[in-house]
């Protein structure tokens, strides 16, 4: 019976199958589609996409830009609405990890501050999204920690353990458009912006590794130029280029107390996921750290191609991303979250971005 108490007919002799009139099932399915909206990122990659084109021909007017530099309106959503069993969802998640006597890694499991030795400079212009985080109370301090990219107008997107780099320095500031932080001969166009909200991942809960992703949100808007430009986001779980390139300010040394003044860029390849987990034995199950081990469908494991420089780890929160074909854009694959320090036989692990595209469109695009 229906909700206006209106007997329906039966389609069977026996039993009550209900026969829905063909526009009530029009109706759900259309309903399926609006809940199930297309994916935002890719429309906005497409938008970054022509922006960037235009740039390159230095003929897009202040017009032309306005669609695509200024957001809609201020969205004040509760992100604490999004909604999600994190202890099931890691569970959900879990390798058969097979128990064996692994080798052992002796050295300490720890968020990433050591990117690579003797490793390229970045070119100007080449990675417009980089953002490098400070954690003084003006930008003029100096504490440059993390790093991050551009994802929109407002938003930087890195990893959860960014948000501090002490009980007493919290993330501050975000520096787009700039190339060698001390440089002002080297072709950038760097600007400071005050960051006024963290958004840590719901399910990220330290000293656990996992879910270690956030986003910071900027005071104003970021003017888009060929210096500053949003990434593109990978939203297909199911893609796996072989090589990325991972960029940061990262440490140069283990001696060293600072970031590099240049931005450093590396290429990696992807390691898959039972590799990693024998890397990282020595910290699956007895720790907290890792309790569930590697998971593949929230982590990425990416060591130095052969006969390149020697990876160490990376700054915490810079990209893994992959170029487009023809294009100067990129696409982010992961941040870079962890790794050992400095050991040649382990890869660094990376959040996985396509894992977490729900989530980012809830915050940034509401």
């Amino acid at each position: 019976m229906s909700t206006d108490k209106i007997y329906s007919d039966l389609c069977s002799n026996l039993c009550p199958i209900i026969c829905c009139p063909q526009t009530i099932r029009k109706i759900q399915i259309l309903n399926n589609f609006v809940n199930k909206r297309p994916s935002i990122v890719n429309e906005k990659c497409l938008k970054y996409s022509e922006l960037m084109k235009k740039f390159k021909k230095e003929k897009t007017s202040s017009t032309e830009l306005s669609e695509f530099t200024t957001e809609s309106r201020v969205r004040n959503r509760d992100t604490n609405s999004f909604s999600i069993n994190c202890e099931a969802d890691l569970k959900s998640s879990v390798m058969n990890i097979v128990e064996e006597k692994y080798k052992s890694v002796t050295n300490k499991l720890q968020y990433t501050d050591v990117i690579s030795y003797n490793i390229p400079l970045a070119k100007p212009k080449e990675y417009p999204h980089m953002a490098i985080i400070g954690f003084g109370e003006k930008p003029e301090d100096g504490k440059w920690g993390c790093g991050g990219s551009l994802i929109s107008e407002r938003w930087i997107l890195t990893s959860a353990h960014c948000q501090r780099m002490s009980a007493l320095n919290t993330a501050r500031w975000a520096r787009l458009g700039d190339l060698n932080i001390i440089s002002t001969t080297d072709d950038a166009r760097p600007k400071d912006y005050r960051i006024v909200r963290h958004v840590i991942h719901p399910c990220y809960k330290p000293p656990s590794m996992y879910d270690d992703i956030a986003l910071f949100q900027l005071e104003k808007n970021v003017e888009f130029s060929e210096y500053v430009m949003p990434i593109c986001l990978n939203s297909d779980s199911f893609l796996e280029p072989q090589v990325q390139v991972a960029t940061s300010w990262g440490k140069t040394s283990l001696d060293a107390y600072t970031v590099s003044d240049n931005l450093l860029k590396v290429e990696l390849n992807i390691i898959p996921g039972s590799v990693c987990n024998d890397s990282y034995a020595s910290f699956l199950s007895t720790r907290m750290t890792l309790k569930y081990g590697i998971l593949n469908d929230r982590m990425i494991c990416a060591s130095p191609l052969e006969g390149t420089t020697d990876v160490c780890g990376g700054d915490s929160g810079g990209p893994l991303q992959f170029k487009h074909d023809g294009s100067s854009l990129h696409t982010q694959y992961g941040i870079i979250s962890f790794g050992t320090l400095c050991s040649e036989d382990t890869p660094v692990v990376y959040c996985r971005v396509s894992k977490y595209i729900s989530w980012i469109e809830n915050v940034v695009w509401p």
